[in-house]
């Protein structure tokens, strides 16, 4: 087992995860911060899809959004 970098400890402690360099590969580190990303994007795009437009936003629900993307 590989210790981890210092650039993946320093990128996990950014991101918040824990963990023990003593217990935990470089390869380990790796995949959990890939995973880590992956998902917080995703979860930033269906979010994104969620919330309403910036133009709904402006000028209300009765904006040119709604005649052409009603509902």
């Amino acid at each position: 087992m590989t210790e981890p970098s210092q650039a993946h400890i320093d990128r996990a402690r950014e991101l918040g995860l824990s963990l023990d360099p003593s217990d935990t590969s470089d390869e380990e580190l790796s995949r959990a911060i890939a995973t880590y990303e992956r998902v917080y994007i995703e979860s930033m795009v269906e979010k994104r899809s969620v919330e309403p437009s910036e133009r709904r936003r402006m000028f209300g629900p009765t904006s040119i959004d709604d005649v052409r993307n009603p509902g």
